[in-house]
């Protein structure tokens, strides 16, 4: 019997890991398969799952600028492919890359109005109780705004974390199924 030469495969397996992209598909299936493994209970699998799962963000830093690439390249129609096929390329394009940017936006929106939370209603260094009250209460309307901001910008997070581990095959869909009240 002859040996099995498995470099072509290794060498196609290290150019997929070349990529950000191969690299976020990878973290994805390690992600993925403990969330299976776990089936939302608590426990290493459960722990390994959040860990992969921030771990996988860096690697969609620039996925907006990446998912428009096929419009910046090409922004005009191809004549020689059918046209519904090409708006649709285009438009997928479009929506992957808004897509992409907000999801960076929800995280940096909560990131600075917590930020700027802190900042207002830290005492500064010598600021006297009365003038911390006054700089406080002088202040409270864009406490409020920005707390309304965090709390829309986290309820979307949620939303869309809750969107993920429901969504039909998942383990975490299993729970939400039986936990939701029947007709």
């Amino acid at each position: 019997m002859k040996p099995v030469d498995a470099r072509p495969q290794l060498q196609a397996f290290n150019g997929f890991l070349a990529k950000s992209d191969g690299k976020d598909k990878l973290t994805a299936l390690i992600q993925y398969a403990c969330m299976f493994i776990s089936a939302g209970e608590p426990g290493n699998a459960k722990k390994i799952q959040a860990s992969v799962a921030a771990a996988r963000k860096v690697f969609r830093v620039f996925r907006p600028l990446e998912s428009v690439m096929p419009i910046i390249n090409s922004p005009s129609i191809n004549p020689n492919k059918p046209l519904p096929l090409e708006i649709l390329a285009k438009l997928k394009a479009l929506l992957m890359g808004v897509y992409f940017a907000a999801d960076h936006v929800v995280r940096c929106t909560i990131v600075t109005e917590l930020t700027e939370l802190a900042r207002l209603l830290q005492r500064r260094p010598k600021e006297s109780e009365a003038e911390w009250n006054a700089r406080r209460n002088k202040s409270l309307a864009e406490i409020d705004a920005r707390l309304l901001t965090l709390v829309h910008a986290s309820f979307q997070a949620a939303l869309a974390v809750a969107c993920c581990s429901c969504a039909p095959g998942s383990p975490a869909s299993w729970a939400c199924w039986a936990s939701s009240p029947r007709p």
